[in-house]
């Protein structure tokens, strides 16, 4: 289960900090992007920006800290609910939402759906089986698997449309 956890945490670790650069980047469109999707105020949509920016850039690079504690797991656990949460909601009740998932303006799809179903189950996995990482080769190896899981987790619907193309 050591393997299995530490990939979880690996491919955990580079899509939050992909993605929190990604957003940091392309900052006033992603809170122009909250402003219209969830109707907030500006000064609101800033707050709650910084927060998920916040959150993705810090809270997984914790993970490595020595002392892991339960609250940790628990705060994973919720943000990536809440990301399962909002493609699901958009998905079944047909509403429009923007995203800026990953720096790139577009309506949530199944695609983005399906990627934050994985990152949850990961991040359930290494709730339930945490484990101490060491730094070693396999670490290493299994750091090149998460990157290339989080690229291909990216690309989903290119791969899609290339599959089903006639």
């Amino acid at each position: 289960m050591f393997l299995v956890s530490t990939f979880c945490a690996m491919l955990l670790i580079v899509t939050f900090i992909y993605a929190g650069i990604k957003k940091l980047t392309v900052f006033k469109e992603f809170t122009a992007s909250l402003e219209l999707t969830f109707k907030v105020s500006s000064k609101l949509s800033k707050i709650v920006s910084l927060i998920i920016i916040l959150t993705e850039l810090t809270i997984l690079p914790i993970l490595l800290a020595a002392e892991k504690s339960p609250f940790i797991y628990i705060i994973l656990n919720l943000v990536m609910f809440i990301f399962v949460y909002i493609p699901a909601h958009a998905l079944f009740s047909g509403k429009k939402i923007q995203c800026l998932c990953f720096g790139e303006q577009k309506n949530i799809g199944w695609q983005d759906l399906i990627r934050n179903i994985i990152l949850l189950i990961s991040s359930l996995v290494l709730s339930i089986w945490n484990t101490e990482f060491k730094f070693e080769l396999y670490t290493a190896s299994l750091t090149f698997l998460a990157i290339a899981t989080l690229a291909i987790l990216i690309n989903i619907k290119p791969i899609h449309s290339f599959i089903l193309a006639k």
